[in-house]
């Protein structure tokens, strides 16, 4: 099949597909994005609707994320790689699916979110983009953020062994950060107004570090001094 006549698929492909006019659609061939409609938007990352190798998927219910199948991806030096755009990375499916999940989460759209987070961690692992180990343990910090501590430790732990094969927590997640957010939550009469605040507090060694050390210990969180 000539290049032209690959072309001229895709636009009767998009032809058939419905279109909302006031909601944002981002269209996918083989986990590259090729098309935005509405065009005048400024950005894909918030798009309520996903095509992707002709199927429509609604990115903010939970049964069509869960159905959004792995695709195609091209390898890194293949010649369609950039295929009709120069969006790089930026234009790969488990990229816009990642920035998706982080949009949704500002909306106040959490089950949304962490279902997109989930799908976002398969595709990048087949994407064959060599993503470091911390881009997939973003949604582990942002439990933890929100003071879901066990949900952001089960799924730093199943993060690492779906990525490494091995169950372990990890250093991109500081200490200073498990402690904080820990007090924050259980204790926030005496907590710090922010991470940084916390972190220079340990730092001295103040003495209302102290003190929260002292409280820190009845309500059973650990403080490493040490750190």
């Amino acid at each position: 099949m000539t290049f032209m006549r690959k072309i001229v698929d895709m636009l009767k492909m998009d032809e058939k597909l419905p279109i909302n006019p006031d909601t944002q659609t981002i269209y996918f061939k083989k986990g590259r994005l090729y098309k935005v409609h509405p065009t005048d938007k400024e950005s894909w990352y918030d798009a309520r609707y996903l095509v992707s190798d002709r199927k429509m998927y609604d990115l903010e219910n939970i049964n069509d994320i869960q159905k959004i199948p792995i695709p195609d991806f091209p390898c890194l030096n293949d010649d369609d790689y950039d295929m009709m755009n120069g969006y790089g990375i930026t234009g790969s499916l488990d990229y816009v699916i990642e920035m998706k999940a982080g949009n949704a989460r500002r909306k106040g759209l959490i089950a949304e979110s962490n279902e997109l987070y989930k799908k976002a961690i398969v595709l990048m692992k087949h994407s064959g983009v060599p993503y470091p180990l911390s881009k997939y343990l973003y949604i582990a910090k942002e439990l933890l953020r929100e003071g879901k501590f066990k949900q952001s430790e089960k799924a730093e732990l199943d993060i690492c062994e779906y990525i490494t094969g091995e169950r372990c927590i990890t250093d991109y997640i500081t200490q200073n950060e498990r402690e904080y957010y820990r007090i924050k939550y259980t204790i926030p009469e005496i907590a710090p107004k922010s991470l940084s605040g916390y972190t220079r507090m340990k730092n001295i060694k103040s003495e209302k570090f102290m003190k929260i050390v002292d409280a820190a210990k009845q309500a059973g969180i650990f403080i490493d001094l040490e750190e």
